[in-house]
């Protein structure tokens, strides 16, 4: 640990790898910010693109901006707890290198921790989604709370509806000693749904929490190409990221709301699962059907809660390996009777994510349909995936005018307003209802569902 000299408010943390297209303006939006007490941390996790050229720039320029540079690359988890490590803030804040904060922001927070000295974790109840050209604000959580105040985390976590409990660790900002005491980092060499067991402890052990309602941070839907990955490697690791939330649930001494709270946080890596296990082969689940058997006192959890048609529904009936490859048969049926008995020339799915990856992958195994994929982020550096383009709407259907009538797409995207903006933008440019079905991984009753 650092010797901290100075009394630093915020430290910025920035995990850095091959974000030299969107870098700049995240540490300027910091920089530019009308409050002066914070340092930014940079970790330059090994970047291949212009990113550690960025980082010596800025690094140079200001005193307040500390770089790490990594020897080798060892991902964004190793980051975030070396910048926990560096900082003399006494609060943390963590900035994903392709968002950047909304101004004036810091201020208006200092203002805050005045009124709220010494609380553990502030909750930042709103922010902008930047989706193509496009800022969308969230809606708030809370309501009719005095913010001002310290709130018990007791009375506060009921509050956290499973469809809008935000997972995310930049939706929080935690005191440091809170963390450092409690020994509170994220689980080394993972690199997939690490916030989402990081944030679970800290709500679950945080002795209060107080609420910022303005919009503090935007992020770039879609920017994020390590959340993009389908492969062996992200299942594997959010079977790690599900062990060790159901050990949190196991070795602590809970009260039924925090242990109901842990169970509806197990509920999302479960749902990121289904794409993932689609693209597996025999043999990896094979592996990975060994990594339960030996974590399955963990894993029988959640026995304890699952739902019909989820995976340890499966586990139950037909033992941890046979199971694995039922739940996937199970899956590639929902997602082939969604173009069942469809007369559409031409599909395309809507949304560049691990959804939209699995949907693809088991039609066009079967049937070769899908022709691209629609994507509102113009700026974003990947242009093909899974042999596909990855095509703007707006510039395709201003071109495709006279064949709308023979396209049909599956909105891949989860989050419901997300949905919502989605499907009123294709039926803008003339698509019917019947032309739009939307692929619902997170239903709890089915593993996916239209529900248009």
């Amino acid at each position: 640990m650092d010797v901290c000299k100075d009394k630093i408010l915020f430290s910025i943390v920035i995990p850095v790898y091959n974000s030299g297209q969107y870098l700049k303006q995240c540490i300027t939006s910091v920089q530019k910010q009308n409050f002066k007490n914070f340092e930014i941390i940079l970790i330059e996790d090994k970047s291949t693109d212009t990113s550690n050229k960025i980082c010596k720039f800025f690094s140079k320029k200001y005193a307040n901006i500390k770089l790490i540079n990594h020897k080798k690359r060892y991902g964004v988890s190793r980051s975030r707890n070396d910048g926990i490590k560096k900082a003399c803030g006494k609060y943390i804040i963590f900035i994903d290198s392709d968002d950047y904060l909304i101004k004036n922001n810091l201020n208006n927070l200092a203002r805050l921790l005045t009124k709220i000295n010494n609380v553990d974790v502030i909750f930042l109840d709103s922010h902008f989604t930047k989706l193509g050209n496009n800022l969308i604000r969230s809606k708030n959580v809370f309501k009719n709370t005095v913010v001002s105040k310290k709130k018990n985390i007791e009375n506060l976590v009921k509050f956290f509806k499973m469809e809008n409990s935000p997972v995310d660790c930049w939706r929080y900002i935690y005191k440091r000693n809170f963390l450092i005491k409690k020994k509170f980092f994220f689980i080394n060499k993972i690199n997939l749904g690490e916030d989402q067991e990081f944030v679970t402890k800290v709500l679950c052990s945080a002795k209060n929490l107080s609420i910022y309602y303005k919009p503090f941070y935007c992020y770039r839907m879609g920017s994020d190409t390590l959340r993009n990955k389908v492969d062996y490697e992200a299942a594997v690791n959010l079977f790690k990221v599900i062990n060790h939330m159901c050990k949190i649930m196991k070795n602590n001494i809970l009260s039924k709301l925090k242990t109901d709270f842990i169970k509806k946080k197990i509920h999302k890596p479960l749902c990121e699962l289904k794409p993932q296990i689609i693209c597996l082969n025999e043999k990896q689940i094979d592996k990975i059907s060994k990594f339960i058997e030996k974590n399955n006192s963990n894993f029988k959890i959640l026995s304890y809660f699952f739902q019909k048609n989820e995976i340890y529904f499966f586990m139950k009936n037909y033992g941890i390996k046979k199971s694995l490859l039922v739940f996937k048969s199970f899956i590639e049926k929902k997602i082939k009777s969604l173009i069942k008995n469809k007369k559409y020339t031409e599909i395309y799915v809507f949304g560049l994510n691990t959804f939209s990856q699995g949907v693809i992958q088991v039609i066009n195994n079967h049937s070769n349909l899908i022709k691209g994929i629609f994507d509102n982020n113009e700026k974003s550096n990947i242009k093909h995936l899974l042999g596909l383009k990855i095509i703007s709407p707006e510039i395709f259907f201003s071109k495709n005018k006279k064949k709308i009538f023979k396209i049909f797409v599956i909105i891949c995207n989860q989050q419901k307003e997300t949905v919502k903006i989605i499907y009123d933008q294709l039926k803008n440019y003339g698509l019917k209802q019947n032309q739009l079905v939307h692929i619902n991984f997170y239903n709890d009753k089915e593993s996916v569902k239209s529900t248009f």
